[in-house]
């Protein structure tokens, strides 16, 4: 999931609380324009991979996530 600061502050601690269409979520990134504040807020939640603050560095996050998904998948593989 990629959520903008304002929306991930509101509905990614309701991930916590039991919500369970989302329960097989496992990652999150965010993208704020204010970095510090959204940092205050993101390191309760295991589930937010990355903060961004510009296109290039949500591709560069997105890209990345994407490696470890694929990584993990082949090791289940093994």
């Amino acid at each position: 999931m990629i959520t903008p600061d304002s929306l991930g502050a509101t509905f990614l601690p309701q991930l916590y609380s039991g919500l369970k269409p989302l329960s097989n979520l496992n990652s999150a990134i965010v993208m704020t324009s204010n970095e510090n504040r959204t940092k205050k807020w993101t390191n309760d939640f295991s589930i937010i991979k990355a903060i961004t603050t510009d296109d290039e560095s949500l591709l560069t996050a997105t890209v990345n996530l994407s490696n470890e998904v694929n990584v993990c998948n082949v090791d289940k593989k093994s």
